[in-house]
């Protein structure tokens, strides 16, 4: 699953560079990973997994619907961001539970501190260069978008072991205005940038430099993702051949939004964020073997 989470941070990365007014849109996006595993005599699919993300941008307030399709069972999660209260939650609507937290801007909004660069955790980096060739604009998904041929290197030492991965994609962007949660603003990609990522193994110092073509990239980054491919080489294990198809599939610029839409339905109950966790994993391992037994 390393290129999904790279792969994942990607498009992160895509989504968060860009700053423009904010207006009532709803948009759907859906991202299909497939895992294949070569051999001499044929190439199968390994897996597959479809993501599915539905937004609901409101001024201060951003809805975001993650329904995620492993094949097996579906999986369905709610955050709720309160860019006015700053909060976020998190919502089972299966369960009716939901947790709550502060929130506070992250990514390059938030350097290592002092203490934490003078803090005794182990470190890790990952240079990301990145080479651009830009394609003739395309027609896509009801876009007039612009092409660009994208190859990032990543290159990782220190704690997260010394590899190298690559990922090449192609992405079709587009000019659009009103579009991005309310958590997010234009950031250009710094040379360097170091801050600190608590793991389920520790904390971590985590230093991330970026070459190449990031001027083409922060451009890149500015506009709406219509469509992006991905291939990923890991570079650890050439049989395994791992892409990703991104779609934009909805585009509503001109919603209005109810505010209920924003708040937790009446009846849920709030629980921790390790309750939360636990009784939906719980709840996920249910749906497995339930599932699992329907197609004996």
């Amino acid at each position: 699953m390393k290129f999904k989470g790279t792969f994942v941070a990607t498009l992160f990365l895509i989504g968060m560079l860009f700053s423009v007014a904010h207006a009532d849109v709803k948009y759907t996006i859906v991202t299909k990973f497939s895992f294949t595993k070569s051999s001499t005599e044929s190439s199968t699919e390994a897996d597959q997994t479809i993501d599915t993300k539905i937004y609901f941008v409101k001024s201060n307030k951003t809805r975001r619907e993650d329904i995620t399709d492993y094949a097996i069972a579906p999986s369905k999660e709610v955050f709720i961001l309160r860019c006015d209260l700053k909060k976020q939650f998190r919502i089972d609507d299966a369960l009716k539970i939901y947790t709550v937290s502060d929130w506070a801007p992250s990514g390059f909004n938030s350097p290592a501190s002092e203490s934490e660069l003078r803090e005794d955790i182990p470190e890790m980096k990952t240079v990301i260069h990145y080479s651009i060739q830009k394609l003739a604009p395309e027609k896509m998904n009801g876009f007039d978008t612009e092409c660009y041929q994208v190859t990032e290197t990543d290159k990782y030492s220190g704690d997260s072991g010394n590899r190298e991965s690559t990922n090449k994609m192609k992405i079709w962007v587009a000019n659009v205005q009103g579009w991005q949660p309310c958590d997010q603003e234009k950031i250009a990609l710094p040379a360097s940038f170091t801050h600190v990522v608590t793991f389920p193994e520790g904390r971590r110092r985590f230093i991330e430099e970026y070459t190449g073509d990031v001027d083409i990239m922060n451009k890149i980054s500015n506009e709406l993702s219509v469509r992006t491919e991905s291939i990923i080489d890991s570079g650890e294990n050439a049989s395994n051949d791992s892409t990703a198809d991104q779609n934009l599939i909805l585009y509503s610029p001109n919603e209005k939004f109810d505010n209920s839409l924003f708040e937790i339905p009446a009846g849920y109950r709030e629980v921790t964020s390790e309750e939360y966790k636990k009784l939906r994993s719980e709840a996920e391992v249910k749906a497995i073997r339930e599932s699992k037994k329907l197609k004996q």
